[in-house]
């Protein structure tokens, strides 16, 4: 498989350390939202726990770039701290330093559930992009049982997507910031690598079979 960042889903055995990219990749994903928990509950001044958030992010963006190492995992992640540190101190509340990752899930769940609805289930194209498979290939009667797995997976995305919202909207609607920064971080990883291991489990050696013979 060309892609990198999707190779973990032919692999032999699963692994968090191709999934999560490592205790840096991890770092990346947790820490910012470690240090605004941490600032806010200790000094309770939003500007103080959003900026050192911001920091937090900046420094492993800053960090990839001096060794050279690909960016794209920690700037986007800078990019959504960023958004989230001027939404709250724009606006002054706490809770919108959340805001913009309850937009970007809810546009997730949208997303894959429209793709259920019209038919194109998006695990499947994602699975026929790295595969080298025409956009069709799902409607072939001897892809049946791949194509109805890619289903299933696209519904437990979604369900990733969904449960997250559903923890965190109504903490975001009464304002309860400690709460909601601490279930951001316990639905984040850890909701993550059992949906993940279902994908590399289910699809793994369909991955390994279309790799190898791409054009059957």
């Amino acid at each position: 498989m060309s892609n990198n960042r999707y190779s973990w889903l032919a692999d032999e055995d699963f692994s968090l350390q191709s999934v999560l990219g490592g205790a840096r990749g991890v770092a990346e994903a947790v820490l910012p939202g470690l240090v605004f928990l941490g600032a806010y509950l200790v000094s309770g001044a939003l500007v103080y726990s959003a900026l050192a958030s911001a920091l937090c992010s900046l420094i492993f963006t800053v960090i990839r770039i001096a060794q050279r190492q690909a960016v794209v995992q920690a700037i986007s992640g800078l990019f959504g701290v960023t958004i989230a540190v001027v939404w709250a101190l724009v606006s002054g509340r706490g809770v919108h330093f959340f805001t913009w990752g309850l937009l970007t899930n809810a546009a997730s769940a949208l997303v894959l559930l429209l793709s259920l609805a019209f038919g194109w289930p998006l695990v499947a194209v994602i699975f026929g992009a790295l595969t080298g498979r025409p956009l069709n290939w799902m409607r072939h009667s001897e892809m049946r049982e791949l194509a109805r797995k890619c289903v299933w997976l696209t519904l437990a995305w979604a369900a990733l997507f969904i449960i997250r919202l559903a923890v965190q909207v109504p903490l975001w609607l009464s304002d309860h910031v400690a709460w909601l920064s601490a279930m951001k971080i316990a639905l984040g990883i850890p909701l993550f690598i059992p949906v993940a291991w279902l994908t590399w489990w289910l699809l793994k050696d369909d991955f390994n079979r279309a790799t190898s013979s791409p054009s059957e």
